[in-house]
């Protein structure tokens, strides 16, 4: 199967993004330029997208106050070793980006009110134990939102 590449300029950090296309003009992945060359960050398959951007390691956050990281990330996981309160959600670096955060242990995890924890319902959001849950960021707001 011959490939075509269109390669695009971006406002998302430096770099460029590229298409990747099949002989029938079929988009069948994106790639987004590192420091490495480029990345596949999604790409089709037979029965669904599969996002393959960067995933964050791992981290332990604090009982109180711990920030869970997003820069670069399509999925940040994060076991926080007791109940987390007062989590902050590190803020978004282009509108539109999405984040997925992924809480593998027993413990939940509570944001901080609005302003601390970049995140729009604040300490209304908790993400259970052993969930998963996917944030939009508004740049006009500078705060994460819950994406349905």
């Amino acid at each position: 199967m011959a490939q075509s590449v269109l390669n695009l300029n971006t406002t998302f950090g430096t770099g460029f993004a590229r298409l990747l296309s099949d002989d029938e003009a079929e988009i069948i992945a994106l790639q987004v330029e590192g420091e490495e060359g480029y990345s596949t960050v999604w790409q089709a398959s037979t029965t669904a997208l599969v996002v393959t951007g960067p995933v964050g390691q791992s981290v332990v956050l604090e009982t109180t106050g711990g920030t869970i990281a997003t820069a670069g990330l399509a999925v940040s996981i994060t076991a926080p070793a007791a109940a987390a309160s007062g989590s902050i959600l590190q803020a978004g670096q282009v509108d539109g980006q999405t984040v997925t955060v992924i809480n593998p242990s027993a413990n939940s995890i509570t944001f901080a009110i609005a302003g601390t924890s970049n995140v729009a319902d604040g300490v209304s959001d908790v993400i259970a134990t052993l969930t998963a849950r996917r944030y939009c960021w508004s740049a006009a707001a500078s705060l994460w939102y819950r994406c349905a």
